[in-house]
């Protein structure tokens, strides 16, 4: 594993996502404020959400490819294809929000700039907190790539990943004693719906890393700070933009999850011991991304983008695992009945619940997987 490899992992884990999610910018950044805040606030956004669409192009194209027996590396090479396209299009709307909301007079931003103070004290203390949310945040990530290398499921996972690699096949072969698999018993069979395996060793296909290496020593790196991120995301939408309470929730809750192994179960042991697992990413980004996605809704239940947004979401849980198709059609069904009975919108509730409708696809293809793709 050498320097270029690496480099290519922040291409697929950083680089990429942001360019991704700006197809999501123009619904992001509404009004003309391009000040320093707000443009942090639309990275975050633009990162969390340009990977989440990555995820949800891989679910989209996986299933039907695993279904025919497709080689392994078509697989990847239609994804990358794809995910190319998306980061040139959102290449292309960051340029056009930008021109777009630089059309401000200077009379305008005199005016934010005269009615808006410094408060140097207040900023330090600010930064202080972030430094130290930061510092929590690396050595977590730190402390789970370098030495948390061993978890029973790698006998499953990354074995499914290195056949992948190897063999140029998606799960045709039992990863525990290598004969030709049928998936007729067991809940290995929730793997062809949710094929996470495959998303990691596409990563490393592309970065030349070992699946095993990527696992343990690499994802840990990239998605216990992206992880974070969600639940950045969740408190300033709670806290109105306040970054200063954002910050202190966020120290509150990195100092939870490094005391909360009273399970192997907790989210918090799914977090900082086992993020490169499926579940675990699901537990640790996307519920807390689902979470922001309908507290944003709960105020205003007819946006359009949150509703997007929430789909593309419902579609990247599903490749995660069983339980993120199923958790997330379960939050957003409850979630349509809220609005049901607080705006009386019937119209709304509809549409909230067909963002779900991943989850009942992805569902019913795990239940009647071989009737519907006639597999023997």
């Amino acid at each position: 594993m050498n320097l270029l490899n690496k480099c290519i992992l922040v291409l697929l884990f950083v680089v990429l996502p942001i360019l991704v999610g700006g197809i999501y910018s123009p619904m992001l950044l509404q009004k003309k404020n391009i000040m320093f805040v707000c443009l942090c606030k639309l990275l975050i956004q633009t990162w969390l959400y340009g990977l989440i669409t990555m995820f949800a192009v891989m679910q989209l194209i996986a299933i039907p490819m695993i279904a025919q027996r497709t080689a392994f590396s078509l697989l990847v090479n239609v994804w990358s294809a794809l995910v190319a396209i998306l980061a040139v299009a959102g290449t292309t709307a960051y340029i056009v929000v930008f021109i777009k909301n630089k059309r401000c007079t200077d009379k305008e931003l005199e005016f934010r700039e005269g009615t808006a103070p410094v408060d140097r004290k207040r900023i330090a203390w600010i930064a202080a907190l972030g430094v130290i949310f930061v510092l929590m945040t690396a050595f977590q990530a730190r402390v789970a790539s370098k030495y948390q290398h061993t978890d029973d499921d790698d006998a499953r996972f990354v074995a499914l990943e290195l056949i992948a690699v190897e063999n140029d096949e998606m799960l045709t072969l039992n990863p525990i004693d290598g004969y030709p698999m049928y998936w007729n018993t067991g809940e290995v069979k929730k793997d062809y719906t949710s094929p996470w395996t495959m998303y990691v060793a596409a990563c490393s296909r592309i970065s030349g890393i070992h699946p095993a290496a990527l696992s343990h020593r690499m994802l840990p790196m990239f998605m216990i700070p992206i992880c974070y991120l969600a639940y950045l995301l969740l408190g300033l939408h709670m806290f109105g933009d306040d970054w200063e309470k954002t910050f202190i929730f966020m120290i509150i809750v990195s100092v939870v999850n490094m005391f909360g192994y009273t399970s192997t179960h907790t989210v918090s042991s799914l977090l900082l011991l086992r993020i490169w697992q499926g579940k675990a990413v699901f537990a640790g980004l996307m519920i807390p991304v689902i979470l922001d996605l309908l507290y944003r809704l709960y105020d205003n239940p007819g946006s359009a983008a949150e509703k997007i947004l929430l789909f593309v979401s419902c579609m990247a849980s599903s490749l995660m695992s069983g339980g993120g198709i199923v958790i997330s059609a379960m939050a957003v069904a409850f979630y349509g009945l809220i609005v049901l009975i607080r705006h009386k919108s019937i119209k709304n509730t509809v549409l909230i619940w067909l963002t779900c409708t991943p989850c009942v696809v992805y569902s019913l293809c795990n239940v009647f997987w071989y009737q519907v793709f006639k597999i023997s």
